[in-house]
């Protein structure tokens, strides 16, 4: 069974004034296998909108309150550890489907 992840954030407090606090948790986030891209029904990845991650969980718990509550555990060290305050949104879902478009 696989899980399909969905993470958007805004940080409300950066320990800088720079756009290194979002760098930095952006890579925390990919260190936990959040991705920016996402594979379209073509098989072509594309980028998502800014502060939108995904991830797939191929686990053997059928429990997405169980996952929410570990990513969210994991986010949570994070921004800890970087000392920044944000606001979240996870999003666990067994039977997705999604669309990614670029409007020009």
């Amino acid at each position: 069974m696989s899980f399909q992840v969905i993470f958007t954030f805004d940080i409300k407090q950066p320990y800088n004034k720079d756009r290194q606090n979002y760098d930095d948790f952006r890579y925390n986030l990919q260190q936990i296998g959040f991705s920016k891209k996402a594979r379209d029904n073509d098989g072509v990845y594309r980028d998502l909108p800014q502060n939108l991650y995904l991830k797939e969980i191929s686990e053997e718990t059928t429990d997405a309150r169980k996952i929410t509550n570990d990513i969210s555990e994991s986010v949570n060290k994070i921004l800890k550890s970087l000392n920044i305050k944000a606001k979240y949104f996870i999003f666990v879902g067994k039977d997705w489907s999604y669309r990614v478009a670029d409007i020009k």
